[in-house]
């Protein structure tokens, strides 16, 4: 087509913005067409799922889409309809039998306890009456002896004239046979209440032990063995306490953790886990929810990142950790950037499995994902900038070549 010669001066200012903008459209295509300036760019971020632990229904309100929530703030509150607590009842049913045996077999020992102590008051009263008796009995045999042994002498004496009488024949012998079985029997006699005497002392030593040696003494060694079957008893019983005891604090045990998970089974509540902006939430209360259903996702506004396309043939020409701007739609501010994942165009997986607005590639194209430096809060908006277009140019002059003049445009979406 041939272009008029222009005439007046409007013409040539008219000419000059045209030819003005042509090469505007050319440097920017340029740009473009060798990832000087990104082809798509937006902000984006990972939100973060929080899960019901439990069955159950929301209780109350939650917040709603795009609400600033702070660390730790409750989010949403479910609570179990029904749990399953037979365990809990089964134990708390243990204990009980358990804590009633306690009671009962503290009641015999108690009851054991009182008659020991009863048979060894008995056996120390009749020990005291049976000591008093031998001390008795020993006196008797000690003045007993004295007088056998006063016996014993004046039987020798009367023989020994016996025998002076019998050599001249004064008297019989018949009376001198008489003469000496009166001392023998004297002596028998002597000897006799010695061996009583020893036997006393043996009884008296043998009583303070609660034993009796002779005599008839029959209600001690009686109360001794009954003292013994007792004793057995109260043996047995303390083992059995013991026992039942280390039961009762296994059982306890057991019923706090099934207390604390019939706890966690029966109420949930969902906090925060970053200081961020909620992404989305169920909205209806009294809502019947399951067990690892999302209620509420929250981005954490301090972890957003720019998620930039370029044509991936490219993509060596940009590498992890450079420098980029970073400028909103409608923003005249400019933002600095950097690299910090490259992903080929058969990747589909951005951050994470959360990604908040996933972005459709095209074939040929590659992702960028830059961080931004500091996270300046006036990058903040609502929802802190998530979705927002963004305009990304890398800094590398590297990325300047003429020789990708001849790429081919982005297929149409």
């Amino acid at each position: 087509m041939k272009i008029p010669t222009p005439h007046t001066k409007g013409a040539w200012i008219r000419l000059f913005l045209a030819a003005a903008m042509v090469l505007l459209v050319v440097y920017y295509m340029s740009l473009t067409l060798t990832n000087r300036v990104a082809i798509e760019s937006r902000v984006n971020a990972e939100f973060i799922p929080q899960v019901a632990q439990i069955d159950g229904s929301l209780v109350g309100d939650l917040p709603k889409r795009g609400q600033i929530v702070r660390k730790g703030e409750v989010l949403a509150h479910i609570r179990a309809d029904r749990v399953d607590d037979r365990t809990l009842i089964e134990l708390r049913q243990s204990l009980s039998v358990i804590s009633t045996r306690i009671q009962a077999q503290e009641r015999v020992r108690a009851d054991l306890t009182t008659e020991y102590d009863a048979l060894a008051g008995r056996r120390a009263h009749h020990a005291d009456l049976m000591r008093e008796r031998l001390v008795a009995i020993g006196n008797e045999l000690a003045a007993s002896l004295r007088i056998a042994r006063e016996d014993q002498a004046l039987a020798a004496e009367a023989l020994q004239r016996g025998n002076k009488l019998r050599t001249s024949e004064t008297i019989s012998a018949s009376q001198h046979e008489t003469l000496t079985h009166t001392h023998e029997k004297a002596i028998a006699n002597s000897a006799r209440i010695e061996a009583l005497i020893a036997q006393n002392k043996t009884d008296q030593t043998a009583i303070a032990y609660g034993v009796t040696l002779s005599g008839n003494y029959a209600d001690i060694p009686y109360t001794t063995q009954r003292m013994d079957e007792v004793r057995i008893k109260l043996i047995a019983i303390d083992g059995e306490l013991r026992d039942l005891s280390e039961q009762v604090g296994h059982m306890k045990k057991r019923l706090a953790a099934e207390e604390r998970r019939i706890a966690k089974m029966s109420e949930q509540i969902v906090v925060s886990p970053v200081n961020g902006v909620v992404w989305h939430s169920r909205d209806t209360a009294g809502q019947e929810i399951l067990r690892g259903t999302s209620v509420v996702d929250v981005i954490d506004c301090d972890r957003i990142f720019v998620e930039a396309t370029v044509y991936e043939r490219f993509l060596s020409r940009i590498k992890v950790g450079e420098q980029a701007r970073v400028k909103l739609m409608g923003d005249d501010r400019k933002f600095t950037a950097t690299v910090f994942s490259v992903l080929g165009s058969a990747i589909n997986i951005h951050v994470g499995d959360n990604v908040a607005v996933p972005m459709r590639k095209n074939p040929g194209e590659a992702t960028i994902l830059l961080s931004l430096d500091g996270n300046d809060e006036r990058f903040r908006s609502s929802m802190c900038g998530v979705g927002r277009i963004a305009e990304v140019v890398f800094s590398s002059d590297r990325l300047i070549d003429s020789a990708y003049a001849d790429t081919p445009e982005r297929n149409e979406k």
